[in-house]
């Protein structure tokens, strides 16, 4: 699935202007996964947003998981504070993700502040709505 078309069903950005849709995937880079790939796991440094695009990305978390599909989104959390991880990503099936580093997230809020504040917005209804 294209990035604007993810961008379009993605939970986060799916209420989202066009414009504001736009913005943001200027800095999304695309990531081609494989099955049993490891995106993330509690020892990891990286800090980045992760959108499905295709394929299925299962979050685990001891004995329990959650098997994430196209337009779900993890990471977010990781663009906001730096923290140890406590669950680990990995794919499920072949797949694309697009993906906000935190270096693009640094300049998505010098360039774009108003999309930045937008999205921070969605990532918290998203954590309201876990509670």
């Amino acid at each position: 699935m294209g990035k604007f078309r993810t961008l379009e069903v993605a939970g986060l950005t799916k209420d989202w202007l066009l414009e504001e849709r736009s913005a943001l995937a200027h800095f999304l880079e695309e990531k081609s996964v494989i099955e049993g790939e490891v995106l993330y796991s509690p020892t990891s440094k990286d800090r980045a947003l992760f959108i499905v695009a295709s394929g299925v990305v299962r979050i685990q978390y001891e004995q329990h998981h959650i098997d994430l599909k196209e337009g779900d989104s993890f990471g977010e959390l990781s663009l906001l504070q730096e923290q140890q991880k406590v669950v680990s990503a990995v794919s499920q099936s072949t797949g694309k993700l697009w993906v906000l580093r935190l270096s693009q997230w640094t300049a998505l809020r010098k360039i774009a502040p108003a999309v930045a504040v937008t999205l921070m917005e969605s990532i918290q209804k998203k954590i309201a709505s876990l509670l």
